[in-house]
């Protein structure tokens, strides 16, 4: 958060927190976008994809004769 006079807060929650804030006039709440990670599986799976893609095309590619 921004206070009205340039000093920032930041909202923290945890162990030793209790996470209060103190919100006044004039206070800018500044929302961070949560990152989005892939999963394990999901690489895993994107690369399977990829290599099917490369297997079709290279069969094709046999089939035709341009190979």
């Amino acid at each position: 958060m921004i206070h009205a006079n340039g000093d920032a807060q930041r909202y923290s929650e945890g162990l030793f927190f209790n996470g209060r804030v103190n919100v006044g006039r004039g206070s800018v709440i500044v929302v961070s976008q949560k990152l989005v990670t892939e999963t394990g599986i999901q690489v895993a799976k994107d690369i399977s994809s990829i290599l099917y893609q490369f297997a079709i095309t290279a069969a094709s590619l046999k089939t035709v004769g341009g190979i």
